[in-house]
């Protein structure tokens, strides 16, 4: 046997593929001892390598045989590899070629999902494996995470996240003795990039969600620049170290767990969770049946074809208990079913099958999938728990909740913005209310809509009790020359409309600082109230009962009895109540969402936002 010595140069550099094959390819059996020495490969020029001295292990009496060198290139220099040390350069070598995006015969490039935080984590590793050992041991948490990239559609997630290359190459090691040494180290190299780029992206859709909301910020701003429209919503989710969270979990062996933690700890969000998956299980099953068009049916009118298929309609979405197939009677069990229908559906609840509530109930289970998700997305949005008390005003819905330890003690109709107007959408604290408050009126509502009145009105200041005032002095607004100002003018002066009947915000308003002057008030227009979509104000809140809330208020989070506080009221004085601690209050935008007891309830997309969001989760 012949030991042959010599010095070898590993590269810092990746090897490319011809260097790889050449290491591979040289049988283990020829090689004994070797002697690594690091060197950089920008500082290895093209040589005539020494003479190499190979003695016979036969007699060291016998001269050594002379071996004529050859020159050699510095892309051809290595020559053969055989201690696991080497190996696990070779393999990291491939790594850090496939993170950098080279092509490997069949393992071609890979797409990544979120290659910064790729490239960042096998910097930090030294381009080490990281769910495969460096003596290639699997790490039980591969197939940990490949249980969790099975399950991710049930999160409400629906990307494919490499799952089939991963199975791919799962199988092909299974057959190890038809991997080539070559082909083992990339198949390794591969699937673990491919498993930690998975990670990184279901981590990051399940806390942040699958749409990019700085991208529909973007898209938000531009709508208003272009419409002149005052879009607002505001994200208070951040990102988190994403490659700290998997260096810190992957050794908890509770992979599924922890990435469900980075989800909103919203009890809304695991409600809508479970509705989503009620859904999808529906839709997998062929959805519901069709209900054809016809007369309205109301409690006791038979209709033999119709009616068995409302029966089961009603049944599939829980809204009726049981059904018998063969009824062909409209039952007061029915009747009821269809009420609570209608009210998921914001539908006024007549019990009757109107062509609103048909059109409802032929809306397919794919589209209500699709609306879900979509709403899965908002809820990820939500940087916090709601809390155990808080104020809820759902836009889509119209309504205002007053919700305690889960429990809804407080619910009214409400007023919104109008589409022109939009309410924002943001999260604050209600700490003071105001009672007999005056209206500072904005800006923008003089430019567009009082500088036209009081231009055609020289009386309409006293006429309507508003006070006009430059800086803190007040000026009679009589002696302004309003002609000089248009719609685009910047206007000198505050507007003040007085306290008392007739004023925009009633008896009472409910202050919840912002940056954007919104807050929840009393309003003489009580007749809007009657109308199912309530979109009418210029971004404030307007409250059907707002005694029932400060009474509530007033027993509750005040020293002050409701009584005491109603004597303040009457006296016409504009005067503030401070809570006694302040209570968070959600504005929200959910056409979408689940109740407690699971039913699922949808609305109409009032600002367009539902259309507008669509189009960024399909890409």
């Amino acid at each position: 046997m012949k030991n042959i010595f010599f010095s070898l140069f590993l590269i810092t550099a990746p090897l490319v593929a011809e260097e790889l094959e050449i290491i591979e390819s040289i049988p283990l059996d020829d090689m004994s001892d070797i002697h690594i020495q690091p060197v950089d490969r920008a500082f290895v020029p093209a040589v005539t390598p020494a003479p190499v001295i190979i003695e016979d292990a036969r007699s060291n009496d016998e001269p050594a045989e002379y071996v004529e060198p050859v020159e050699v290139q510095p892309e051809k220099w290595v020559s053969g590899l055989s201690d696991i040390h080497t190996r696990v350069e070779t393999k990291k070598s491939y790594l850090r070629g496939i993170v950098d995006g080279q092509e490997y015969g069949k393992y071609t490039a890979v797409r990544f999902l979120e290659p910064k935080l790729v490239k960042q984590l096998y910097r930090q590793q030294n381009y080490e494996t990281f769910w495969i050992t460096s003596d290639f041991d699997i790490n039980a948490n591969l197939f940990d995470m490949v249980d969790v990239i099975k399950n991710s559609p049930n999160l409400g997630i629906d990307g494919d996240y490499h799952l089939s290359e991963i199975i791919g190459i799962l199988d092909e090691l299974k057959n190890d003795a038809e991997f080539s040494p070559r082909d083992r180290n990339l198949a390794i190299a591969q699937i673990d990039v491919l498993l930690t780029d998975a990670f990184f992206a279901i981590a990051k859709d399940t806390r942040e969600g699958e749409i990019d909301f700085n991208r529909f910020e973007s898209n938000l701003r531009r709508k208003a620049e272009n419409e002149d429209i005052g879009y607002k919503w505001e994200n208070p989710k951040r990102g988190i170290n994403y490659v700290k969270f998997l260096k810190r979990v992957s050794g908890g062996g509770e992979l599924e767990k922890e990435l469900l933690s980075l989800a909103s700890p919203n009890e809304l969000y695991v409600q809508m969770l479970d509705a989503y998956n009620r859904y999808k299980s529906l839709e997998v099953q062929g959805g519901w049946p069709r209900i054809k068009r016809g007369k309205k049916i109301k409690i006791g009118v038979i209709d033999k074809k119709r009616i068995p298929l409302l029966a089961e309609r009603l049944n599939m979405t829980g809204d009726l208990a049981s059904f018998n197939p063969n009824v062909t009677v409209l039952t007061q069990e029915m009747v009821d079913a269809l009420r609570h229908y209608q009210t998921r559906m914001g539908i006024w609840p007549s019990g009757i099958l109107t062509d609103i509530t048909l059109n409802a109930l032929n809306v397919s289970v794919e589209k209500r999938v699709k609306k879900i998700k979509l709403n899965l997305e908002r809820m990820r949005w939500e940087g916090k728990a709601f809390g155990s008390e808080y104020i809820w005003v759902n836009i889509p819905d119209f309504k205002m909740r007053f919700m305690k330890d889960g429990i809804e003690d407080i619910q009214m109709r409400v007023v919104v913005g109008r589409k022109q107007n939009p309410t924002p959408i943001f999260s604050s604290k209600l700490s003071y209310m105001v009672l007999n408050p005056t209206w500072g009126v904005p800006k923008s509502i003089v430019s567009k809509e009082m500088l036209r009145r009081i231009q055609e009105n020289p009386d309409y200041f006293d006429t309507h009790k508003f006070k006009l005032y430059q800086g803190k002095k007040e000026v009679d607004g009589s002696s302004v020359d309003w002609w000089q100002y248009d719609e685009y003018s910047d206007i000198p002066f505050h507007f003040v409309r007085s306290a008392g009947p007739g004023n925009p915000l009633g008896a009472v308003k409910f202050m919840f600082p912002n940056k954007y002057a919104v807050y929840m008030h009393d309003t003489p227009q009580k007749k809007l109230f009657k109308n199912s979509k309530r979109a009418y104000s210029h971004g404030c809140i307007r409250l059907h009962e707002p005694q029932m809330l400060l009474e509530y208020m007033s027993n509750n989070y005040t020293q002050t009895a409701y009584e005491d506080v109603r004597a303040k009221e009457e006296t016409g004085k504009t005067q503030s109540v401070k809570l006694d601690h302040s209570v968070p209050v959600h504005i929200t935008y959910y056409t979408a969402w689940a109740s407690s007891d699971g039913s699922v309830n949808f609305r109409n997309d009032i600002y367009g936002y539902d259309k507008m969001q669509y189009k960024l989760i399909e890409k």
